[in-house]
């Protein structure tokens, strides 16, 4: 199958999957036949093997549907430049958010850090397996990648 018949998502996370380095990619709605009751219940019980086992998930998680992609159209922001205390130049990239600037530290684990009830992956039961079992996913929301381990 040529990549150009898929959809926009499932081209970009093959883009981004080689580009990381990885030789290989499971897409669920690939590997699992669509409507075929007999497959799904075969391969469900798979789960905990394939999403525990994935080095990296990449989640589409403002995506509505196959055509949004990972990548979501925005503004970069504005781009400054100025100098640290001890007179380092320092390059920056400052986007305005509703209610401020939006800062991420790094979080321990638990700890919410961003709202993901409004994104539609998350609406779906499917996703919240996904989760649960990986290590670590790169989540591609409309506003930035969060990164969860």
């Amino acid at each position: 199958m040529s990549i150009s018949y898929l959809t926009r998502t499932f081209q970009d996370a093959i883009e981004m999957t080689a580009s990381l380095g990885f030789e290989y990619i499971w897409i669920d709605s690939l590997c699992i036949i669509q409507g075929d009751q007999a497959d799904w219940n075969q391969e469900c019980g798979k789960m905990c093997v394939v999403y525990g086992g994935a080095s990296l998930v990449l989640a589409a998680a403002y995506a509505k549907d196959g055509n949004d992609g990972l990548f979501a159209d925005r503004e970069v922001g504005r781009r400054i430049e100025f100098r640290s205390p001890a007179g380092h130049a320092i390059k920056a990239i400052v986007s305005a958010q509703k209610g401020g600037i939006d800062k991420h530290d790094i979080w321990k684990t638990g700890e919410q850090y961003w709202i993901a009830d409004d994104l539609p992956l998350f609406t779906r039961a499917w996703a919240f397996q996904e989760r649960m079992l990986a290590k670590r996913i790169v989540h591609f929301t409309n506003s930035e990648i969060v990164w969860e381990c």
